[in-house]
């Protein structure tokens, strides 16, 4: 008797739908077994389809996108994705009632300017019979006239700014601002920086906190960042929400003596805060070294999963250290806080550093690390602080210098 494992796609073309199977063609190694479980009822008595009772496996990601004429009588009984479901808003109807089991993420296509994301995902994690392993990402279609635009002289010259305050250490850009203070001012659309009395403290302590891809990019909560910005923002309620789901149990799977959340963590507090191997570092002569960790998309990459693992991998190091992720999604998505680690000495900050690099380079997914840098707490007062008092004394200064 044959073995019931995934058979070669060829062998058995005739039973999956025609229409169906030139969404499979181009992808390596798709397997396909006999369905063995029970078929849902039809409402409406509907003959059933030969691939009804095919299972098929599908290597890498499934792109319906590109395959419009695909609809729900084309799909076949089981459909098991090992990477993501990209489909169209509006053809999220042909998924119900199948059996579909998607590892990675559902990715669902929206037209340009769609308002209502949250609702277009909330809809998503309930259709009947699919399970997601990994998110619901709605993007913005790309048009042919804004996928490939025309760039005037002026677009490429604020790319390339752009690109440069972004490589900027946080010391780096902290002289930058000192030094190149009226450029910057023009050039993020923000005169009042370079007028005396017009700025506070707080604008100079923004600046610091800035994820750096976004230095002389607008701040406010209507800002239009692109698709992949939008769907940060879009994932911003999961991210607070499983985040203070993970926290309550944390106690539940893990050993105190090896990580434990630091005081009762809710949405109102402004961090999640983990003790790893079993105490708060000492500080020496006043101070704290730091590190800092900024991801590209924080609040799609920290999941519960991946949040545990970033905290074992640092546990692993044996490093006694505390933990710190932001619980509000805007601050994870627009700041370069996203994970920061307060150990007791310098080298032990970079085994800390060096253990979530290669955590997130180990996903299936690897997650993206956008920069990582170090710092100081000293003098009653935080690193960033620090930087800002800088950059505010040398403001202040220039200012007496021009009365």
């Amino acid at each position: 008797m044959r073995s019931p494992k995934m058979e070669e796609l060829p062998s058995r073309t005739s039973q999956i739908s025609p229409v169906f199977q030139r969404a499979l063609q181009d992808l390596p190694s798709v397997g396909f077994s006999q369905r063995t479980e029970a078929y849902a009822r039809t409402a409406d008595d509907t003959k059933r389809t030969p691939w009804e009772s095919i299972g098929i496996k599908v290597p890498g990601n499934l792109d319906l996108q590109r395959h419009a004429d695909i609809r729900s009588q084309d799909i076949p009984g089981k459909l098991d994705i090992e990477g993501n479901l990209i489909i169209n808003a509006d053809r999220l109807q042909d998924l119900s009632g199948h059996n579909i089991n998607i590892h990675g993420n559902l990715v669902i296509i929206v037209p340009k300017g769609t308002r209502n994301i949250s609702q277009i995902q909330e809809d998503a994690w309930v259709i009947d019979g699919i399970g997601i392993g990994g998110e619901v990402i709605v993007k913005e279609e790309i048009s042919p006239t804004t996928e490939k635009p025309e760039h005037t002289t002026e677009d490429r010259s604020r790319a390339l700014m752009h690109e440069r305050l972004a490589a900027m250490t946080r010391e780096q850009f902290a002289e930058y601002l000192i030094t190149h203070r009226a450029e910057y001012a023009e050039f993020s659309g923000r005169p009042l920086y370079n007028k005396p009395d017009r700025y506070s403290e707080d604008d100079i302590y923004s600046l610091m906190i800035i994820k750096p891809s976004r230095r002389g990019k607008l701040m406010n909560a209507a800002e239009s960042g692109g698709p992949e910005f939008n769907a940060q923002i879009a994932a911003k309620r999961r991210y607070e929400t499983e985040l203070v789901t993970r926290n309550n149990t944390w106690e539940i799977d893990h050993d105190r003596k090896e990580s434990f959340v630091y005081e009762h963590m809710t949405v109102a507090s402004d961090w999640g805060r983990w003790i790893i191997n079993n105490g708060i570092p000492i500080h020496t002569e006043g101070k704290t070294p730091k590190g800092y960790i900024t991801l590209k998309q924080a609040t799609i990459d920290l999941t519960p999963k991946t949040i545990t693992g970033i905290i074992d991998a640092v546990q692993h190091t044996g490093v006694s250290c505390q933990l710190k992720i932001p619980t509000s999604g805007t601050r994870a998505t627009k700041l370069f806080d996203n994970i920061v680690i307060h150990c007791a000495s310098s080298a032990d900050v970079q085994k800390t550093i060096i253990a979530v690099q290669e955590f997130c380079i180990r996903q299936k997914n690897p997650i993206e690390i956008e920069g990582t840098e170090t710092g100081e707490d000293a003098e009653g007062t935080s690193h960033s602080n620090l930087l800002a008092q800088r950059v505010r004394t040398a403001w202040k200064k220039q200012d007496e210098e021009k009365k």
